[in-house]
């Protein structure tokens, strides 16, 4: 198996449209030498902020607040797939749920418990960069965890 790099992309970085095309060159730099780059990405900034807001009482303590929040990082999982796919990479989007990635806590304070790898080396193998939504994880019930902030 190839060499695999793990970038992260915070709210910092992709602040808005205009920031994507940075994170596209980075992640070609690493792929275009035949590294497996798995790419995980933050919702853009002011984002979350939104959402915690609109979730209101709630907040991120109840599971629907938290499936919620993790639309933030899901809309930019898909924009950056779309930066990708405008520049010729090939590319796929798996959600934290696809790649087993389970956590276990409250909604809102889960902790990383682990992850199956077949699916997510299997897309590496393929030649495809995996974009990756961070900041949560697949609860025991099904439902979603936040990682926090």
């Amino acid at each position: 198996m190839k060499p695999v790099l793990v970038l992260k992309f915070g709210g910092s970085v992709l602040r808005g449209p205009d920031d994507y095309p940075r994170a596209v060159h980075e992640i070609y730099r690493h792929f275009r030498r035949g590294r497996g780059v798995v790419a995980v990405v933050s919702a853009s900034c002011g984002t979350t902020d939104r959402l915690v807001s609109e979730a209101g009482e709630a907040g991120a303590d109840s599971p629907a607040a938290a499936s919620l929040l993790a639309t933030g990082e899901r809309a930019s999982a898909a924009r950056l797939a779309l930066a990708l796919e405008r520049s010729g990479i090939p590319n796929v989007v798996l959600d934290p749920q696809a790649i087993g990635f389970v956590v276990r806590g409250p909604a809102h304070r889960a902790v990383p418990e682990g992850i199956t790898i077949s699916r997510l080396a299997a897309a590496l193998e393929a030649g495809f960069v995996v974009v990756l939504p961070g900041f949560f994880g697949e609860r025991p019930d099904g439902t979603i965890g936040l990682l926090g902030r």
